[in-house]
């Protein structure tokens, strides 16, 4: 049984979403050089052995980092979206994710979802992406605002700080170079990304 929250993210959502006034997006595969870029930086930035990716949807990021030699895992909860995939994806969404205890990631990605993720489930769901996270943890989080009421999906809108609280519980600390130089770089101001990025740490 799909949870309720999730049960929004099917072929309408992806494909024709822009059109049905429930996303933004006029098709989710456009999305594939964006995310590929997105992963690139990343690798750069990082230079990790092993990535997982939460709320893959079409398992764009995987797929890069797997291309390239790297273990990268994807989640994703909609059936439609890992059956678009090129790669295979995990079943599953926060705040329990389908990793065995003590296995970790180098690098744990998770690009905006957490604004898809019930209030009520976010403490839960921030303390389960720290869980899994073995060296850094980056986050793209919708913040509230006009361009934030274009997804039908964002039921979970607060300001940076909020967030920042949110994170501060999991013990984990702020990576502030990395997190500065994901906020300023060309590919955030490009997408308006500046500002939504978190990079969390262990110390």
């Amino acid at each position: 049984m799909i949870p309720a929250h999730l049960q929004l993210y099917d072929e309408t959502y992806f494909a024709r979403g822009k059109e049905a006034g429930v996303s933004g997006y006029a098709n989710y595969r456009e999305c594939r050089e964006l995310l590929y870029a997105w992963s690139k930086l990343i690798d750069e930035m990082f230079m990790s052995e092993s990535v997982l990716d939460v709320g893959a949807a079409y398992g764009f990021v995987p797929a890069y980092f797997q291309r390239y030699g790297v273990r990268a895992v994807g989640i994703e909860p909609s059936p439609y979206a890992r059956a678009q995939a090129e790669v295979a994806l995990l079943e599953g969404s926060l705040p329990e994710l389908p990793i065995a205890t003590g296995v970790r990631f180098d690098t744990v990605l998770c690009t905006e979802v957490l604004e898809h993720v019930p209030e009520a489930l976010v403490p839960a769901s921030v303390a389960e992406l720290a869980r899994v996270t073995k060296t850094v943890l980056v986050l793209l989080v919708m913040l509230e605002g006009p361009a934030a009421h274009d997804d039908a999906g964002h039921i979970c809108l607060h300001d940076r700080a909020w967030w920042e609280a949110q994170l501060d519980r999991t013990g984990m600390v702020v990576v502030g170079e990395a997190e500065e130089a994901l906020n300023q770089c060309s590919l955030a101001k490009q997408m308006g990304w500046s500002g939504r990025l978190f990079v969390r740490g262990w110390a």
